[in-house]
């Protein structure tokens, strides 16, 4: 059963109208976030789990298990709002997808059984949450603990006092036993300490938290409450990693003294958790009640397990007899139904007797109206043709009710038929079980067992809320995310003497204005607004200036050269960086803050002990990929890039920095040095971290992410992989502007680096289509910076001792991770590497000819040989070469019948409609990519680049990218794409003219499927398949399988045309194979195709070149002419073709003006060519 149900939010009705006043600061921010409420859920997914068991806890999360028997697309970690009930706005994220089950981490206790939630990827619910508690405040400031006057300086509105202290207290002194404030630090703290408001602008790498951090404890210190928030717990934790030490330096040591609450990182859990974690802490105070608590939830499990198989097996029952009732109600509609006939019939022969009556009185009526006539006794013709229309009329009307009953009767029967199959089935399976009395009792002391054991596990968990509520009330600070300040009632009922919001400039305003009217005494605003902006759904003015805006906006401080001036004395920016090398400090200063940023002492008079990628002392690196013709590509059906080439780089960067003993040195904080990969799209995160897999220990998966992951975050080196090499970059990474969206993320991706920053580059995706500003910035990068040539970097790793020259006639010796191969050196490698193959060759080619195709046979051929499966992808048979032209008909029949052949010989072809892929993976080991077309590549034409690289983990993650994941995604064996349910033909994926994805099938016999249905389709269920004809009077429609709203329905397929007939049925009933059982290819067919001119060897790959030295014939590819379909090929024409032909071969070779003349084959000499060969073939073989 499944029990995920999936469908998009539909845009609801409009929320009832707010009486708002909208000249108020707080109206406006209602507003807006009603704005953004309506477009966040225009877009958002809402998916349903059902069967849930409470599973564990772990620290301040509550997990669940639910069976998964559906597609899920959600990634692994991705935030959710979470619907129990009635009771929404629950905060959790997911924890674990498998195969059958997925985990869901819930921020709340929602009870040990969920029979259904509803899970968001919204923040709509959250926002609504904040809404109507802002809402509330407009109408009532007394409705929660809230200062407006606070919350407004947030706007840049109200006169916050201020009054700088005059020297720096001693406490915070304290803090400061290795090193000395700098000016900017030392009148954050005084302003800090002094006045009601601080807005600290801090840079990356200005100190903003460590600077702050001292200030917090002195003023904990000093009895003053703290309430610390940020946007994520990434941040909350990075925070509080800065404060705890300088608390405990001041003496404050106490076990939740300094308390986090919500969802913490593991590192922070492990220093720190049994200090500061609300669960951790309540979980030492209560021991007994914890140690209770996981036996009495041991002991449920087998309870509630039994309970559910006998509540599951009451169900057989209930199904048995429901299926019993509905036989005895449909053969009493069926006999209903041939009663309804019979009267129908009669009816009809009664009325057909009257018009035989009626006929016979108008033989014998008069034209016109004689005496008789007016004397009442007679009609005329005209009279009587009248009534024979009026019968005829209720004739027609009795036939369409005989109608009607005997399509109702054939599909009451076949239901019956369905039913008394089914209840058979059920009494086979009820006959194995207890009786429905004794599993009554069973489950009635069951639920009675487990309703005990709830009971006591409601108690306990009401006195470790006490507790928890007790730890609460009296912690000096308290840090956790601005959601949880909101959602969690605790927090709402409470107001602290001074709340801090770090990372403002990532908070949406209406937050920000929240949590800051939780304050009595001072607000201190910390963030940068160069750095990542929050993520809008409205693109409205309203919710730009109300939503979206941050504080340094709103006090016309969002410029770097507005600090310059002399500012409020609120205002504090921080200038001195000491995180960034100098050589990096100038590029972002320059590039992002108009130079405002400089370099501190410490970092100018910093050492490194690491080594570097490059050969001066620059510190920044730049590779630049499009001589390689790198691209980048979706994975199928989703927005986020990837680009191969790219991905293969950072490996050899990563491995070449480890043979020099990068990971062996210490940085200036005596810790190994570190390094991390940034790059703006999620799938290239997913593609390199696989390939990284073996390098954990040394560079762990956290270490690789995109710009928002690494927010806050640094490194000693930084790789920044652009991705981009299409011809127009993304607007996601195409900046116009230092400060719009792309460039802040531009920013932080740079600025995360200490010592070493590289950059990976295809500029020629920027030449033509980038902004004038990344045309800048790249220019800029690459004026500074050491460049590396890509080429060398894939040559020289640590696999190779030289630089080896890869020749005509050399042998290819392949003895690295990741090798660079020109278009004259790929094929004896790629040749060498096919004819090993032994598992699998999946290639990626999205055009082919038949030249191109019938070359690589052979090679194919062999390896099928050694027990390989081979499986081609490639477009569609209209997207091909030629297959538009005026020769188009008979470019797609030769392709056609060569995609026939192929498949009789045991090679799967995926067709799709949409692909330029040029992938190879081999024994899902082997991975080769670039920018060549194996399967059309006219040799020497071009100049192409191709990368081999061997990487278990790689391979499978391409694999995975490139694969159907709502298919077989991943499959090696096979073809990904499930058989046509209507005439078991194969299946291509079309585009239509909005992008919308289909499957359809090859064979054009009508059936198509949409993208949503390609899981339940790879799971044998026929949907789109036609049943039967309509059975609707005058309808000319037929009822076809379909889903909807979690139901299986025979519907009619002309419910455009106003059919709105429907048949509720069972899915099993319309079940079929989708992927058969490969059978056995027919390699002889292959066997005509000889080995191509780059022939192996047991010693060496010979050329075509040292071929011709030997006088070895080799073929040539020429073009060919298609014969007509209607002529058939003779006996001796077929006999010419048989399997037992030898190709001759030529090589065409031009020198001082002469050509070799090429000999004629026998097919030659009878005017036959190759392609006439595989008509015929497919003729004879097909028929």
């Amino acid at each position: 059963m499944v029990r995920v149900k999936r469908k998009h939010v539909a845009q609801e009705a409009p929320e009832t109208q707010l009486d708002v006043d909208s000249s108020t600061s707080i109206g406006k921010l209602i507003i807006g976030l009603m704005d953004e409420i309506k477009a966040s859920e225009k877009s958002a997914s809402r998916f349903v789990l059902k069967d849930g068991t409470f599973s564990s806890q772990v620290g301040d999360l509550f997990i669940y298990e639910f069976p998964l028997l559906d597609e899920f697309p959600f990634q692994q970690e991705s935030n959710l709002v979470i619907t129990v009930g009635k009771k929404t706005g629950i905060r959790g994220y997911i924890q674990a997808i498998e195969k059958s089950s997925i985990s869901i981490a819930s921020e709340e206790n929602v009870g040990t059984i969920l029979d259904q939630i509803t899970i968001t990827n919204s923040e709509g619910a959250l926002l609504r949450r904040l809404k109507d508690i802002l809402f509330d405040l407009s109408k009532n400031p007394e409705s929660i603990p809230f200062s407006t006057r606070h919350a407004s300086f947030v706007l840049g509105e109200g006169n916050p006092s201020s009054a700088p202290l005059s020297v720096i207290p001693k406490d915070v002194s304290l803090c400061f036993d290795r090193w000395t404030l700098n000016v900017d630090q030392d009148r954050a703290v005084r302003v800090g300490m002094g006045g009601e408001m601080l807005l600290l602008w801090g840079p990356p790498g200005t100190g903003k938290t460590t600077t702050i951090a001292p200030m917090l404890a002195a003023l904990a210190k000093s009895d003053e409450s703290i309430l610390l928030v940020s946007n994520t717990n990434k941040a909350v934790d990075g925070a509080l990693k800065k404060l705890i030490p300088n608390l405990e330096k001041l003496g404050i040591t106490d076990a939740g003294a300094c308390l986090r609450m919500g969802r913490a990182t593991e590192d922070f859990l492990g220093e720190f958790g049994s200090k500061c974690d609300l669960k951790t802490v309540t979980a030492e105070r209560n021991k007994d009640l914890i140690q209770e608590q996981s036996q009495l939830t041991e002991r449920r499990k087998p309870l509630a397990s039994r309970l559910d198989r006998v509540r599951a097996n009451l169900q057989e029952y209930v199904a048995l007899e429901a299926s019993q009732k509905d036989l005895t109600e449909s053969n009493q509609n069926l006999q209903r139904l041939a009663n309804d006939a019979i009267t129908a019939e009669h009816g009809i022969s009664r009325l057909e007797t009257e018009v035989h009556r009626f006929n016979t009185e108008k033989a014998k009526a008069p034209e016109k109206l004689g005496l008789l006539g007016a004397l009442g006794l007679t009609r005329t013709k005209a009279e009587v043709e009248k009534e024979i229309l009026v019968v005829q009329e209720r004739i027609s009307i009795q036939q369409s009710a005989l109608q009607a009953a005997k399509n109702a009767s054939l599909v009451t029967q076949d239901k019956i038929s369905h039913l008394t199959k089914a209840i058979q089935s059920a009494q086979v399976i009820v006959a194995a079980l207890a009786t429905k009395a004794r599993l009554e009792v069973e489950e009635e002391e069951l639920d009675e067992q487990v309703s005990d054991i709830d009971s006591r596990l409601a108690d306990i968990e009401r006195q470790i809320s006490v507790t928890e509520q007790s730890l609460i009330d009296n912690a000096r600070i308290i840090g956790t995310t601005v959601y949880k300040a909101f959602l969690d009632q605790r927090l709402l009922k409470k107001q602290w003497d001074v709340v801090l919001i770090d990372e403002v400039s990532m908070l949406l305003l209406p937050m920000t204005y929240f949590a800051a009217g939780k304050a009595t005494k001072r607000v201190i605003l910390v963030g940068d607004f160069l750095q990542l902006p929050p993520i809008i759904a409205s693109d409205s003015e309203h919710v730009d200036e109300w939503v979206r805006a941050d504080p340094f906006r709103k006090w016309e401080a969002n410029d770097p050269k507005r600090w310059e001036e002399d500012t409020p004395t609120v205002r504090v920016g921080l200038r001195e960086q000491n995180r960034m090398h100098e050589q990096i400090c100038n590029l972002v200063s320059r590039s992002f803050y108009k130079q405002w940023l400089v370099t501190g002492p410490p970092t100018k008079s910093r050492t490194f002990n690491g080594v570097s990628l490059g050969k001066t002392t620059k510190r920044i690196l730049w590779i630049e990929t499009s001589e390689l013709n790198a691209w980048s590509s979706k994975p199928y059906g989703k927005g986020s890039l990837f680009n191969i080439t790219h991905a293969a780089l950072v490996g050899e960067i990563i491995d070449s920095l480890t043979a020099k003993g990068y990971f062996r040195g210490v940085n200036s904080a005596s810790e190994q040095n570190s390094l991390g990969v940034v790059t703006p799209y999620a799938a290239q995160q997913k593609l390199i971290a696989a390939l990284l897999k073996p390098m954990e220990e040394s560079v762990p998966v956290d270490s690789i992410g995109t710009a928002h992951k690494f927010q806050g975050d640094e490194k000693d080196t930084i790789i920044v992989d652009m991705v981009e090499s299409s011809f127009k970059p993304s607007p996601f990474i195409n900046a116009e502007r230092f400060d719009d969206d792309a460039g802040r993320l531009l920013n932080v991706a740079l600025s995360r680096a200490r010592e070493y920053l590289i950059m990976i580059v295809n500029k020629s995706a920027f030449e033509k289509s980038g902004s004038r500003f990344m045309q800048q910035l790249l220019g800029r990068i690459e004026a500074v910076a050491e460049k590396i040539d890509p080429t060398l970097l894939l040559r020289d790793s640590k696999y190779f001792d030289t630089a080896r020259e890869i020749g005509v006639g050399r042998k290819v010796a392949i003895n690295a991770k990741n090798v660079l191969f020109t278009e004259q050196n790929f094929y004896p490698a790629i040749t060498e590497d096919l004819s090993s193959a032994t598992r699998s060759i999946v290639l990626f080619s999205a055009f082919m000819t038949t030249v191109g195709v019938t070359r690589w046979l052979a090679v194919l051929s062999k390896a099928m040989e050694q027990e390989a499966k081979v499986r081609i992808v490639t477009k569609t048979l209209d997207r091909q070469p030629g297959a538009s032209g005026k020769n188009g008909e008979k470019v797609r029949k030769e392709l056609a019948n060569l995609v026939k052949l192929i498949r009789r010989s045991g090679i799967a072809i995926d067709l799709r409609s949409e692909t330029h892929e040029k992938i190879i993976v081999i024994d899902e080991r082997v991975v080769w990519n670039g920018s060549l077309n194996m399967l059309s590549q006219v040799k020497d034409s071009t100049r192409e680049h191709m990368t081999r690289t061997d990487d278990g983990n790689y391979a499978s993650e391409i694999l995975s990218l490139m694969s159907r994941h709502d298919m077989r995604a991943g499959k090696t064996i096979g073809s990904e794409h499930p058989i046509c349910p209507s005439c078991d033909a194969k299946t291509y994926l079309g585009t239509g003219f909005n992008g919308a994805i289909k499957l359809k099938c090859e064979d054009e016999c009508g059936w198509s499927v949409k993208q949503e249905y390609f899981k339940k389709l790879t799971q044998g269920i026929a949907l789109g398949k036609i049943i039967k004809l309509c059975p609707e009077p005058g309808c000319k429609g037929s009822l076809q399988l379909r889903y909807a709203y979690g139901q299986y329905f025979l519907g009619c397929t002309n419910y455009g045309g106003g059919c709105k007939h429907k048949e509720d049925v069972h899915v099993s009933q319309y079940l079929y194979i989708p992927f058969p059982a490969e059978q056995k290819g027919d390699l002889s067919i292959l066997s005509n195709y000889n080995w191509p001119f780059w022939e192996i060897s047991s010693n060496c790959i010979e050329s075509a070149q040292v071929k011709a030295e030997k006088k070895i014939a080799v073929d040539v590819p020429q073009t060919v002419i298609q014969k007509q379909p209607s002529q058939e090929p003779t006996e001796k024409q077929l006999a010419d073709s048989k399997f037992t032909r030898k190709k001759e071969r030529i090589v065409r070779e031009t020198s001082d003006s002469t050509k070799q003349r090429r000999p004629i084959s026998k097919r030659g000499k009878a005017g036959k060519t190759d392609l006439d060969f595989i008509s015929s073939l497919a003729d004879k073989l097909l028929k």
